[in-house]
């Protein structure tokens, strides 16, 4: 009995060692897919703000549009809101490129492209 299996188990070695290759290769194209598609790390801390606009014109969240500091992006905007004619963008920011804002900071939008993506 124990020669049989030890037969069967030669026998099947190769489509087994191919499926445990195409598994990875899958899980490494699905995790690379997942990465390319901004997928938020469920593990990462990021803190909120808000900021109020005259008008927030183009600007869209869920596209990954950048929240840049001295040109380094340091997190990016999640939702756009309206209150009172005032325009409310918020923005999720990573404490590990920005620690702290300061009382008194401004914010501008910026276009991206001539299409007026905003920043």
């Amino acid at each position: 009995m124990r020669r049989r299996a030890a037969i069967q188990v030669r026998r099947y070695a190769g489509h087994f060692l191919a499926l445990v290759a195409l598994i990875a290769i899958g899980t490494t194209c699905g995790v690379l897919i997942l990465q390319s598609e901004r997928l938020a790390d469920p593990f990462a801390s990021y803190y909120t703000i808000n900021g109020a606009f005259p008008s927030a014109t183009a600007v869209v969240a869920g596209l990954g549009e950048p929240v840049n500091v001295a040109g380094v992006r340091v997190g990016q905007i999640t939702g756009t809101s309206l209150h009172d004619g005032v325009a409310i963008i918020h923005m999720q920011v990573d404490p590990s490129k920005l620690a702290r804002i300061y009382p008194g900071a401004h914010a501008d939008l910026v276009p991206r492209t001539p299409l007026e993506d905003m920043q």
